[in-house]
């Protein structure tokens, strides 16, 4: 009869792993990553900054196309400038409050840009409701 001491270890010998495979595949990918390097792209299939590869690559771009990307990314800086009649702000919020915001507006699917300005209104219309009674402390008369 196996005891259960003994069923654990045959248990763990079958679930080993070859880990001479493993640190083979490690090395693989750590060579790969070695190789490939931190390249500076700038948006272009194919480009590479690897020395064999990078004076074809510049020989290949004309000044046709290098003038329609600097137009195609000039309509994106424009695209992104501030709507008529809206202000950059800064504000200084606490990292705790900043996270709430942006978890809200994940849940919201929304931007947290987009969420701020929500708020803000929000708050206007609470500055400008009116309680029914005033603030000033009065005697209250029972009749």
């Amino acid at each position: 009869m196996e005891t259960y001491a003994e069923r654990l270890e045959r248990e763990k010998k079958e679930k080993m792993t070859n880990y001479n495979f493993d640190e083979m595949k490690r090395q693989e990918k750590a060579k790969v990553e070695r190789n490939l390097g931190s390249a500076d792209y700038d948006g272009c299939l194919g480009q590479t900054d690897i020395p064999a590869v990078a004076p074809e690559w510049d020989a290949r771009r004309s000044e046709e196309e290098l003038q329609k990307r600097k137009e195609f990314a000039q309509d994106l800086i424009e695209s992104e400038q501030l709507p008529k009649g809206s202000t950059n702000v800064e504000l200084e919020i606490s990292n705790s409050d900043l996270l709430h915001l942006a978890k809200a507006a994940h849940d919201r699917d929304i931007t947290l840009n987009q969420l701020c300005i929500d708020v803000l209104k929000s708050a206007f219309d609470d500055l400008d409701y009116r309680f029914e009674h005033s603030s000033k402390p009065v005697v209250l008369k029972e009749y």
